[in-house]
């Protein structure tokens, strides 16, 4: 037998590790890191971004990328920039001191825009799209009822058909708005039936053409208000007046938001679908960082569904 002392002490110590989640915490406390607060030297970037809108005024975003933790970003007021339309008319942009450069120039569907910023201490930055023409759409049809969700929601669904030219791949946005009482909101895309869809991998309506060998294609987009509410003990999407927009986008502009989506998903992961794993963002700009790119947009008439 051991001394008195000593199996006190094994009582009081046998006791300490009952208690709730001590045990937890003795096996873990020895595996802890400090996570560092502090972020490394970073070289500054220049930052080139224009999203060319069809009949729209341009307007380009100069500035600079900082570390981490440099927000917000550094802008540039005193760049040079210059905007070549089809390789034959040169526009001088003027800064607005906020790190915005613009002019009177819209920007025309089929034209090419080329530009060039020169930031001092930095390579000239240059990168360019073109517009892409309109596409409208030959048919918009609202369906109240396109199944019932895990929780036993029904969702409404648009239905679009639009033209397609076999012999040339396009590039496609669709986004449904709805009026929530005065505030347009965007709809929430539900999962996909879409073939076209399903065959672009991500969870967006961002599509092409590529595998479409019809003149027309016919697509369901299945979405939700995120507003539930109940109908004769039937539960059930609420309704809003909605109206669609299907952007013809160009092969930049592709690219930028499937890279975008990655590049979110990859800030704010799902831990328990797979490890954390980054994703840049995707840019075409020569001597620095950003996007030009650019989209023409066709909106229906307002849509009033019927319950």
């Amino acid at each position: 037998m051991f001394p008195r002392p000593i199996m006190q002490s094994i009582f009081r110590f046998r006791r300490f590790l009952q208690v709730p989640g001590l045990l937890v915490i003795l096996v873990f406390s020895g595996c802890r890191d400090r996570v560092p607060d502090e972020f490394p030297d970073f070289t500054p970037v220049p930052v080139l971004n224009c999203f060319l809108v069809g009949d729209s005024l341009i307007q380009v975003h100069v500035s600079l990328a900082g570390k981490l933790d440099t927000v917000p970003p550094s802008l540039v007021d005193k760049a040079t920039v210059i905007c070549t339309i089809n390789d034959s008319v040169t526009k001088v942009l003027k800064s607005d001191g906020h790190g915005f450069y613009s002019g009177k120039t819209i920007a025309k569907e089929g034209s090419i825009y080329r530009f060039a910023a020169s930031v001092p201490g930095f390579p000239e930055l240059t990168a360019s799209d073109t517009v892409p023409q309109k596409s409208r759409l030959s048919s918009v049809k609202h369906i109240n009822l396109a199944g019932i969700d895990e929780e036993g929601n029904s969702f409404p669904a648009i239905r679009i058909t639009f033209p397609v030219d076999p012999d040339q791949v396009r590039y496609y946005q669709v986004t449904i708005k709805y009026d929530n009482y005065g505030n347009w909101n965007t709809g929430q895309i539900k999962a996909f039936k879409d073939s076209v869809l399903l065959s672009g991998g991500l969870p967006i309506t961002v599509f092409s053409t590529a595998g479409i060998r019809d003149t027309t294609y016919t697509m369901q987009v299945d979405y939700t208000t995120g507003h539930v509410t109940s109908i004769g003990g039937v539960s059930k999407t609420q309704l809003f007046p909605l109206v669609v927009e299907f952007k013809a986008i160009s092969f930049q502009y592709f690219q930028y938001l499937r890279q975008l989506y990655l590049y979110n998903y990859g800030r704010y992961p799902d831990f328990q679908f797979g490890p954390y794993k980054g994703f840049p963002l995707y840019s075409n700009v020569t001597n620095g960082m950003g996007i030009v790119a650019a989209y023409s947009k066709f909106v229906s008439e307002l849509i009033t569904p019927e319950e």
